[in-house]
């Protein structure tokens, strides 16, 4: 776990600006990319051409993020039984597409559900509203 607003809004970023460190973070724990340290200084440098035109306080606000968020980290232990606990609970999709809340949108069902599936490239393009617009008020 990392507190990446707290460690956000201390490096002078704004609670809302964790993208740097949620990267760190993701490279610390991952080992599937790079050598963390690589990825790390891959980051930085990457920082440092990104916001060049931003100064060098910006860049070394974004610099100090990262380092923060490394020493940041706290791991959790969890139990390891949770991973064969049963969710129980009907979720409001669930419930969607049963038709209890009045049923799934058609742009939800014919292109929402199928991209997340990444079964999208099996639709016709009829499936898809002339220009590429959708559907607004889906997610209420």
């Amino acid at each position: 776990m990392v507190d990446a607003a707290k460690i956000a809004t201390d490096a002078g970023l704004g609670a809302a600006r964790i993208n740097m460190i949620m990267q760190a973070a993701f490279y610390q724990l991952s080992k599937v990319i790079l050598p963390k340290e690589k990825a790390i200084d891959l980051l930085k440098e990457d920082i440092r051409k990104t916001y060049a035109h931003k100064g060098p306080k910006v860049i070394n606000m974004n610099i100090n993020a990262v380092d923060k968020a490394l020493d940041g980290l706290v791991h959790i232990n969890v139990d390891p039984e949770w991973k064969y606990l049963e969710d129980d609970k009907e979720t409001r999709v669930d419930q969607l597409r049963k038709g209890i809340l009045g049923g799934i949108p058609d742009s939800v069902r014919n292109i929402m559900d199928p991209l997340v599936k990444l079964e999208l490239k099996n639709s016709p393009v009829s499936t898809f509203q002339p220009g590429g617009g959708f559907e607004t008020g889906t997610c209420e």
